[in-house]
């Protein structure tokens, strides 16, 4: 059963991942109001906010939120200065040269679920996405993998489940095993 995201706290909401009406309907006096902003994209209202308050966490979502808007080396500075291990992991992440991801995106190429189209711009990103559109199969009707870049705008999910994105429709182990018998890994 699904709780009504009405009857949830700020916090509870937050700590869901319901970060867009965190972002929407959260206090200016909370930090998690910002955090939300900067993981749906508004990274610029996010760190603003974010400096009003004192604290590792409001800290870690300004470099979360430098990172999604583009600005590796402020998010890199800040958290070198925070020694939790999600700001290590993702000052890890941060540095590699390519951050591979296999996902299963919707192959449609029209609005709003397009994220395939606008991925070639962010190389930071190689993408391996699953997927069974009949188009997107390139040497038999048994491959459905394409490789791909992710745009930056779209990190916001990565981050949120821990540097992988995370988007089946289906169990995600059902697809790699696909994946790995007909593409290899």
């Amino acid at each position: 059963m699904t709780e009504n995201p009405h009857s949830l706290s700020i916090r509870e909401l937050f700590d869901a991942g319901n970060y867009a009406t965190v972002a929407m309907t959260g206090a200016q006096d909370q930090w998690r109001t910002y955090a939300a902003m900067g993981l749906v994209g508004k990274g610029r209202e996010a760190i603003e906010g974010l400096r009003r308050f004192d604290g590792q966490e409001a800290r870690f979502y300004s470099a979360v939120a430098s990172w999604i808007d583009g600005d590796e080396a402020t998010a890199i500075a800040t958290l070198q200065k925070i020694p939790s291990p999600y700001a290590q992991n993702l000052l890890a992440l941060i540095h590699k040269p390519k951050i591979h991801v296999l996902a299963q995106l919707p192959w449609t190429r029209q609005a709003p679920h397009d994220l395939l189209t606008a991925a070639a711009k962010d190389n930071k990103f190689r993408i391996q996405n699953i997927s069974f559109h009949r188009t997107i199969c390139r040497t038999s009707p048994m491959r459905i993998s394409t490789l791909i870049t992710i745009p930056a705008v779209h990190r916001t999910s990565m981050f949120a489940h821990g540097g992988v994105a995370h988007h089946p429709p289906q169990p995600a182990g059902v697809a790699l095993s696909y994946y790995r018998a007909n593409v290899g890994l």
